[in-house]
């Protein structure tokens, strides 16, 4: 596993509420519900006319996947930290408690940026947030940035945010600076 990849699983380890959301209530998930990602990717299913079968990497608490699979996507959420999934999987069962009319579609899965092959094709979307910066090396980005490329089918999106914060655990590797929220389309390979 990357180094990097390493510290990062084992910065949650070390320091286990970073993550964690105690305010699981419908007022969050509501304005989350709201939120800018929401809202970007119901433009998307819009465009699309569809509910849309989802990957997010770094998935973290969890919160962006589970707000999407309430909107009624196929989510699937990965993470590299086993501990992150468990908050992830214990946040999803109280969304699921707060909106029983709302059947919850959504899967976590153990697994990083590198390695997405038994993916490769099936998702409309594919998101990340925060990921990219926890590399300093350019290359590293671009390589992890390509590999988000391959779990998308021939017309989908990536939907990418990379922001530089102050957070804890991002003080566990060393980053430069970096602001620049986007959204790419996927080039069709038909034009």
């Amino acid at each position: 596993m990357d180094s990097i990849l390493e510290t990062w699983q084992n910065a949650h380890l070390e320091q286990p509420d970073l993550y964690r959301v105690t305010d699981a209530d419908s007022a969050l998930f509501r304005r989350h519900l709201r939120g800018p990602v929401v809202q970007a990717i119901e433009s998307i299913a819009k465009l699309q006319q569809r509910r849309l079968r989802i990957l997010e990497v770094g998935c973290g608490s969890g919160l962006a996947s589970i707000c999407l699979a309430l909107q009624g996507h196929d989510v699937t959420a990965v993470d590299v930290s086993d501990h992150l999934l468990s908050e992830a999987g214990r946040l999803a069962s109280a969304a699921g408690q707060l909106f029983p009319l709302r059947p919850l579609q959504i899967r976590f899965a153990h697994g990083n940026v590198f390695d997405l092959r038994q993916y490769a094709g099936q998702y409309d979307l594919v998101l990340s947030f925060g990921l990219l910066v926890i590399w300093r090396d350019q290359a590293r980005r671009l390589a992890a940035l390509s590999s988000l490329r391959g779990p998308l089918t021939s017309k989908g999106w990536i939907l990418v945010g990379t922001t530089y914060t102050l957070h804890p655990l991002f003080r566990t590797v060393a980053l430069k600076p970096m602001v620049a929220d986007l959204v790419v389309r996927h080039a069709s390979t038909d034009g």
